[in-house]
């Protein structure tokens, strides 16, 4: 097959374009003109607009629970707590590298589609869940080895690092303030800190 049957490349183009534009910002036939993909095919694999958003979702989460776990699982890095950090200063970089212009793709999904139940919600919901278990095995990693404090458990000090992460990543995109995720972020780990 050549580019114009692509299923990857429709799915990296579609996500990017959610991510900075909104699912509903976003319409399948800017998604077809940018990638060449045929319209025939994208309803063929996808049935529709919304069933791309599902794959997309998948698509980058993909990507995001592979960083994660190259991050959580690096065995030149012995410390689970600096494994933690290494991750979260990476998204913080990330998101000020690109002047907070490029959202999280669940946290956009999530925001766009609100309280309405529906496919994309529970996609997003899915998806995140699947970053949770994994962030929170090294958390538990992190207290076992004695580096994180154990009188919060690891769920909730999880919790905790992705409402801090994907709260200052919607402030940051209002206020432009580099040094105030990377300055939450230090106040989080040095309170964990065993």
């Amino acid at each position: 097959m050549g580019q114009r049957h692509d299923l990857s490349r429709v799915l990296q183009v579609g996500e990017l374009l959610f991510r900075r534009q909104g699912y509903h910002h976003t319409g399948v036939e800017e998604i077809l003109s940018k990638t060449d993909f045929p319209r025939s095919s994208f309803y063929y694999h996808f049935k529709s607009k919304e069933g791309f958003g599902k794959a997309a979702l998948e698509y980058y989460s993909e990507n995001i629970l592979a960083m994660m776990r190259k991050c959580f699982q690096d065995p030149s890095e012995e410390s689970y707590l600096q494994r933690l950090q290494n991750y979260f200063y990476m998204i913080a970089d990330y998101n000020v590298s690109n002047s907070f212009n490029s959202c999280c793709l669940i946290q956009r999904m999530a925001i766009e589609e609100g309280s309405a139940p529906g496919e994309l919600q529970e996609a997003a919901r899915k998806q995140f869940g699947r970053w949770f278990v994994v962030t929170e095995k090294c958390m538990q990693q992190a207290q076992d080895r004695g580096e994180v404090r154990a009188d919060i458990s690891a769920d909730r000090l999880t919790r905790m690092v992705f409402d801090l992460v994907y709260g200052e990543s919607t402030l940051s995109r209002v206020d432009r303030e580099a040094e105030n995720f990377k300055s939450s972020l230090d106040t989080f780990f040095q309170l964990i800190r065993r």
